[in-house]
Formats: C-alpha cells, sequence, structure tokens
C-alpha cells in the first residue's frame, strides 16, 4: 500500500516546503485583504429587516425621523441586526439632512458596525461628500480602523476620490497608517494603478520608503501592477528628492505656486548681482526726492521676472550715498535732469550713478 501511493507521485512533489516558506505562506493568506473590501461599499438594505425607526432614516423625510426620536430617543443609538446604527445608515445612503439631525441630537459618531467600520468611512466608501464633510465637523475620528485594518483614508484611495482624501488629511488623518497587509493609502494606490491618488499623495508628503507585510515597497508594487506610469511618477518623486527638494518643496510645487524652492532663488540673485544689464524691466516701487529707490525683482519657477516680492535682497537705500567727485548740492538732482515745456525729462546717466550705484 505505501508504495502504491507513492509510486502515485508526480515528479518534484517528493519534497516536502521548507518551515519557512509555509510560514511565509500562511501569514500572506491570513493577512490577505479581500478585493471585495474594496468593492463592495454599500450596504445592502432591505426594509424588511429593519425597524420603522431605520426605515425612517433610510427612507423617509428628517421631520418623521424628528418625530419618532421625541417620543422614545432611546433609537438615537440603536442597532439593527448587522449593528448599524442610524447613523450609518443615513451616511451610506446619503441622507445629509437626518445625518445633520442625527448629530444635533448628540449621537454617538464613532460606533462601528459588524465590520468595524465607523458612519464616516461608510461615507467614503459610498461617496457621500457632503456626509464626510458634516462628520468632519463633528470631530468624528478619522484613523479608526476597520477589521482589515483600513482606514477612511485607505477607502478615499480604493475609490480615487482625491477631494475627500484631502478633506480626511486637513483633518488630521495619518498618511502613513498601515492596514493588516501593511500597506500605506499610497502602497494601496500603487498597487491598484492609481496615477492620480499616487501623485497626489507624493505632495502632500506620503512616504515612498514603506514597504507591506513582504517587504515590497512602492517601486516593486508598480512593476508588479506592470505600470509605467505609476512608476514614471516614483522615480520623478525620488529625482525630485535628489535635487534638494524635500517632501515640503514638493508639496508646496504641486499645490502653492506662489512659493519658490529656497536654491533657485539663490541663484537668481545671484545672476543678477553678476550681471545687472540683464535686468530689462526693473520694477520701481518708491521714487522720493531724496532720491531713495526700492528695486523689487523675483525670479518665479520658471525663471521670468515676477513682482510680488524679493525686496529683502534687492532693498538699496541711496540717501546720504555721495557718487565720486559730487558735491552735496549736487546730489539733489538727479543725474542728466533737464526741462522741456515745463516737464522734467531724465536721461541717460553715467553708468556709475545708474542701476549700478544702487546695486554696489
Amino acid at each position: 500500500m505505501k508504495k502504491f501511493f507513492t509510486s502515485l507521485r508526480k515528479e518534484g512533489e517528493g519534497k516536502s516546503p521548507s518551515k519557512g516558506s509555509l510560514w511565509k505562506a500562511v501569514v500572506a493568506h491570513r493577512d490577505e485583504i479581500p478585493e471585495k473590501a474594496y468593492t463592495e461599499t454599500c450596504y445592502e438594505i432591505d426594509a424588511r429587516e429593519l425597524t420603522e425607526f431605520h426605515c425612517a432614516v433610510c427612507f423617509e423625510e428628517a421631520s418623521k425621523v424628528e418625530n419618532i426620536l421625541r417620543e422614545d430617543p432611546s433609537w438615537l443609538d440603536s442597532r439593527d441586526w448587522y449593528r448599524r446604527t442610524a447613523l450609518h445608515l443615513a451616511c451610506a445612503t446619503g441622507r445629509a439632512e437626518v445625518v445633520r439631525l442625527l448629530i444635533k441630537r448628540k449621537c454617538k459618531l464613532n460606533l462601528s458596525d459588524n465590520k468595524k467600520r465607523t458612519a464616516l468611512m461608510k461615507a467614503v466608501q459610498c461617496q457621500e461628500e457632503e456626509c464626510v464633510t458634516i462628520l468632519l465637523k463633528a470631530l468624528a475620528e478619522v484613523d479608526r480602523q476597520d477589521a482589515y485594518g483600513n482606514t477612511a483614508l485607505h477607502y478615499a484611495v480604493s475609490q480615487q476620490n482625491v477631494s475627500i482624501a484631502k478633506q480626511l488629511l486637513s483633518h488630521g488623518a495619518f498618511i502613513d497608517r498601515r492596514n493588516k497587509s501593511h500597506l500605506t493609502p499610497l502602497l494601496l494606490a500603487v498597487s491598484r494603478k492609481e496615477e492620480e491618488m499616487v501623485k497626489f499623495l507624493l505632495a502632500f508628503g506620503a512616504n515612498i520608503n514603506a514597504v507591506d507585510k513582504l517587504k515590497r515597497n512602492a517601486f516593486m508594487l508598480a512593476k508588479e501592477s506592470q505600470s509605467t506610469r505609476v512608476l514614471s511618477l516614483l522615480q520623478d518623486h525620488v529625482d525630485r528628492m535628489a535635487l534638494g527638494q524635500n517632501l515640503d518643496d514638493t508639496f508646496a510645487i504641486g499645490f502653492n505656486r506662489n512659493r519658490i524652492p529656497q536654491q533657485i532663488s539663490q541663484d537668481k540673485e545671484e545672476k543678477i548681482l553678476e550681471n545687472p544689464s540683464q535686468i530689462s524691466n526693473p520694477v520701481v516701487d518708491e521714487i522720493t526726492e531724496d532720491p531713495m529707490f526700492r528695486i523689487s525683482i523675483k525670479a518665479d519657477i520658471y525663471g521670468k521676472p515676477d513682482t510680488d516680492s524679493f525686496s529683502e535682497h534687492l532693498d538699496v537705500d541711496t540717501k546720504n550715498v555721495l557718487p565720486p567727485g559730487s558735491t552735496e548740492e549736487e546730489t539733489t538732482k538727479p543725474a542728466g535732469l533737464r526741462e522741456e515745456n515745463g516737464m522734467s525729462i531724465i536721461e541717460n546717466a553715467p553708468r556709475e550713478q545708474n542701476v549700478m550705484s544702487l546695486l554696489l
């Protein structure tokens, strides 16, 4: 009998797997999050399984809900068969007025359903942005984790909703929270080939060096998903870091064009000081009879002149500064000044009395 079963083995199957590979397979399977966690977003609502109060929350006007609560306030945080509260159901169905009413009645914001999901998570999953806004203003917790370790931000990523993700982050959501597979929102976005979300999270400061349970980083996950566009975004981010643009600078470039990286500003300043003749159109902010000139020139991120700031670098006061060989009387009047038809006209002045004297 022993020989019979041995003969049925296929070639290469006689060796048993090592303990290490078995343990790795078991751990990977145990922590694997099923795809339905991200695709099955909305509740299956059967009116026959709901109480009168929960039916009113899902299908009736807010006034009906108000009347029931006025008669019996104990319904406020009551649960159905799936441990869903009225707030869960109202958020999942997009009933913003009912959500406001329940919050006004002081309902509990962070209760969990049978999958440990809060009402905020359901609002994010179902992309009910108005309900998300209401809950965040009411100070609902943003970093609660469900049975899979996912946060509301993970579900904003899976739904590719940048607007909701931005709201969550602006209310203090932790951008690098890991789920049970050790996937941060960025790693999740990379594995799902969500280009816009990857770009957004990188700009917002997500950790590009994070790894999942199997020690795969963002580049490895991008290669596995065969997304050349995501790989390009990741490489571009690394290149920016190598050039000295840290995460904060990257965020500024991506979301606030008015901020200039320090290195670019310094380089432009040096070029202006070395060759003042390149100043094609200096801006004179203030001219008085002293005379005192304030020149404000700024290079924007694309190398074009801008006039918003940079005055701290070129703020020159020529008061009480006499050109060589000049007397105090001569300096009270700008060089090359003549009158014609009652108007004062400034002719071309010598170089040492022109822009060069201001800069030196």
